[in-house]
């Protein structure tokens, strides 16, 4: 966090006033900006990537 104005540069996944908030469903990346397209699969929200259930796959988890 930034001594002078308290503000914090949160790391990519992360936002809120101290950083310790994990980004919403279906969003990652720096401020959360970001849209995943995961489908029924997990999104990571630091890099976006997919993590499917058991028999789907891809990208996209389809």
């Amino acid at each position: 966090c930034d001594p002078v104005s308290g503000t914090c540069d949160c790391v990519p996944g992360f936002i809120g006033a101290d950083c310790s908030k994990t980004c919403p469903e279906n969003r990652y990346g720096k401020d959360c900006a970001l849209f995943c397209a995961c489908g029924k699969g997990q999104c990571d929200p630091q890099t976006g990537k997919c993590t499917c259930p058991p028999g789907q796959m891809g990208p996209g988890c389809q």
